[in-house]
């Protein structure tokens, strides 16, 4: 009995800790126990990690400003195409308002009536002395 719990207590801790076998897992254990920057090789090359850290984080922060523009983009299309409808049909409304059949027909009830006669050119002469 002794020998099978000494063998399922191997078992268990080897399938806790399965990646300290392989390479991956070693330099992965290092970096998680923090042993990484207490080594002397890796501390020269720090700056180097800190400079690519920064540059994710610059190349995260410029897709989520674009991901935002897109958005913006894509709302002022779309009022864009609202305001060009609205445009289109309220100059309709006022080129059929204006036309003369319908300003005629509009002012019928009030007693102004369309002229039926060409209108006259008027001619002003100056006087010599003007």
């Amino acid at each position: 009995k002794a020998n099978r719990m000494k063998h399922r207590n191997e078992a268990a801790s080897s399938a806790g800790n399965w990646f300290s076998g392989t390479s991956i897992g070693r330099h992965l254990q290092s970096v998680l126990d923090g042993s990484v920057l207490t080594n002397g090789r890796n501390v020269v090359s720090l700056p180097f990690i800190l400079f690519l850290t920064g540059l994710a984080m610059v190349y995260i922060a410029n897709n989520y400003y674009a991901q935002r523009k897109i958005r913006e983009m894509n709302m002022v299309e779309n009022e864009m195409k609202e305001l060009r409808f609205e445009y289109r049909s309220t100059n309709s409304y006022l080129m059929f308002e204006s036309k003369q059949s319908e300003v005629a027909r509009k002012l019928k009830g009030t007693g102004v009536e369309e002229s039926t006669e060409p209108p006259k050119k008027l001619f002003y002469k100056s006087k010599p002395g003007e």
